[in-house]
């Protein structure tokens, strides 16, 4: 059978982006990322629009906007939240080495975690080993791989994954990554923090199992009252929506 390997980027924020001038943030947010930049684009499959720039894209700023880039083969959506969910921006990737520098990911994630003032984001690196441990629930990695949103997040993030971004509704939380070993845990702005599992997004492929004993531990460590791959978790995030961004 041939290896699944799949690189997803989710980014979840609290306030609705239907008018079209939220949309100018993510166009703003391609701007400084040249490799997410569309191609084409439209509102269904399959994206056939050309993209011509940012006046043409406004008129097409509906639930959800779905692009692709030809040229690095990032396909991306983002959907609109209304009520009790999140808006989400996701981003996807088909993993091959020549694409796949995860400092490029890390620079998107955190910038658009930034911009969009989101509780979580992350970056993650799905395989076929994952889909197949039978120590994690194929629901879990599934739901990682789709795009995580506010349904996934009230059960409980379903995995830690190799790079995420914590908002203030995970305050406590992030009091206990900086006492933890991992590559990377730092301050992004007063309200974010960021945490790297490993040094690189290939050691997900290379040795999942080291990675995942990593992740493993990383869970022990901060405690799985929000952690649970099963979704029986002891406290659930408190969400507020409807803020101005």
């Amino acid at each position: 059978m041939k290896e699944y390997a799949n690189i997803t980027c989710g980014i979840l924020t609290p306030f609705d982006m239907t008018p079209v001038e939220k949309g100018g943030l993510i166009f703003e947010l391609w701007s400084r990322h040249p490799w997410a930049l569309p191609t084409h684009f439209g509102n269904v499959e399959p994206v056939r629009r050309r993209w011509t720039g940012v006046p043409d894209a406004t008129i097409h700023w509906l639930d959800p906007f779905l692009w692709k880039n030809n040229i690095s083969k990032v396909s991306g959506s983002v959907w609109f939240g209304r009520n009790q969910k999140h808006s989400c921006l996701y981003l996807n990737l088909k993993y091959t080495n020549a694409l796949s520098k995860h400092d490029d990911w890390v620079r998107f994630l955190t910038d658009a975690c930034g911009v969009l003032k989101a509780d979580i984001g992350y970056v993650h690196l799905t395989t076929s080993r994952e889909m197949a441990d039978p120590d994690i629930p194929y629901d879990c990695t599934y739901a990682v791989d789709r795009g995580l949103n506010t349904h996934d997040l009230r059960k409980g993030i379903p995995n830690l994954c190799w790079a995420m971004v914590f908002g203030g509704k995970y305050h406590d939380v992030v009091e206990r990554m900086h006492q933890i070993s991992v590559a990377s845990v730092r301050r992004i702005n007063e309200c974010q923090t960021y945490l790297q599992l490993t040094p690189s997004m290939e050691n997900v492929i290379d040795d999942y199992k080291a990675f995942n004993d990593i992740r493993l531990k990383v869970r022990r460590e901060l405690g799985d009252d929000f952690f649970s791959c099963s979704g029986d978790i002891t406290r659930k995030p408190m969400f507020i929506f409807g803020l101005e961004l």
